[in-house]
């Protein structure tokens, strides 16, 4: 999944122990960890240039993070997009 905005970083950080400032974690970084308690690897992956996180989980967990993230994000003004087909 996608998490896109000025207040993807904000919602990520409720859920994991990662410092997320671009500092740490520019644009184009990559690591693994654990987020809502399920293991997932991030991308930073920013959006003509706003700040954009791709998450990728194991499908069993997908549904429980996604309800972890609007949950939290719900504080942040999180909207669902839906899935939209990548330009390749």
């Amino acid at each position: 999944m996608r998490l896109t905005g000025p207040g993807a970083a904000g919602v990520l950080v409720a859920v994991c122990g990662i410092d997320l400032s671009g500092r740490f974690t520019p644009d184009g970084t990559a690591f693994r960890s654990a987020m809502a308690a399920v293991a997932t690897d991030v991308i930073r992956d920013d959006v003509a240039s706003v700040c954009s996180y791709l998450l990728h989980c194991e499908r069993s967990s997908g549904r429980y993070l996604f309800d972890a993230l609007v949950s939290v994000g719900n504080d942040f003004g999180i909207e669902i997009d839906g899935f939209r087909v990548p330009g390749i």
